[in-house]
């Protein structure tokens, strides 16, 4: 009997570049030519060793700042957090914790095919 192991959705991201970040009134929508997450709770950006999160000072640039880079991976952990891994070493990080958001979820992805994940 052969097992095949689950892979995630957001595999679908691996290799793709950032197209577009867009700051929607309350959320946030990162687009990768195709797939996109929609944001409902505001991620920690990692450049450079340094972590960023809403409202602090160069949030907005950092984030805008990845676009264009290539997406190294992407990972959901025990639904703690969902990790978005670029090939330069950056990352955006979103908790996935019920004490963490305001309405019913986190994190809704498209995968550019007609399928959606939502966690």
């Amino acid at each position: 009997m052969i097992h095949h192991a689950k892979t995630s959705p957001l595999e679908k991201l691996k290799g793709r570049n950032l197209s577009a970040v867009t700051f929607v009134q309350d959320y946030l929508q990162l687009q990768f030519d195709g797939p996109f997450l929609n944001i409902f709770v505001w991620p920690r950006i990692t450049v450079s060793g340094k972590s960023l999160g809403f409202g602090m000072q160069g949030y907005r640039d950092e984030l805008c700042g990845q676009i264009a880079k290539t997406v190294g991976g992407a990972v959901v952990e025990d639904d703690a957090n969902l990790r978005l891994f670029f090939t330069d070493g950056s990352m955006i990080e979103v908790p996935l914790s019920p004490e963490s958001r305001t309405g019913p979820e986190s994190v809704l992805f498209q995968d550019g095919d007609g399928s959606f994940s939502v966690w």
